[in-house]
């Protein structure tokens, strides 16, 4: 879990390397994974009757201003195209999701990704 949580922390401090982002803000596409920061929406895709128990009473412990923007979508219940649709409500595109969430078409290899990012701070490190 603190691998995970390290993890997770890195990922965002890298998305907080983009300009933008840090003006606007972030839409955390979320499994079931969460941490203490500022977001514009998360949108928490699952597919687990244990989360769609508790999500009542975790709901009901969010501040008012975090639930109206986290936004959760219970896969088994949706079809692609009814998922996708609620998506695109917020811009959020099938080009923009990774093929292992449903519908999603972005090709993305962790693999790669990993190492480019150490090739990035490699370079940040000798500068």
């Amino acid at each position: 879990r603190k691998d995970i949580g390290r993890l997770l922390w890195y990922l965002y401090h890298t998305v907080l390397e983009d300009v933008g982002v840090q003006r606007s803000g972030v839409v955390v596409i979320e499994l079931e994974q969460s941490l203490p920061i500022r977001t514009i929406a998360v949108h928490h895709f699952y597919d687990s009757n244990v989360i769609d128990f508790i999500l009542s009473f975790v709901l009901f412990l969010m501040g008012r201003e975090l639930r109206l923007r986290y936004n959760h979508y219970p896969l088994g219940r949706y079809d692609d195209d009814q998922f996708l649709e609620q998506l695109k409500e917020f811009g959020i595109l099938a080009a923009m999701l990774p093929t292992w969430v449903k519908g999603g078409t972005m090709e993305f290899d962790p693999e790669q990704w990993l190492e480019e990012r150490r090739r990035e701070e490699l370079r940040f490190s000798q500068q």
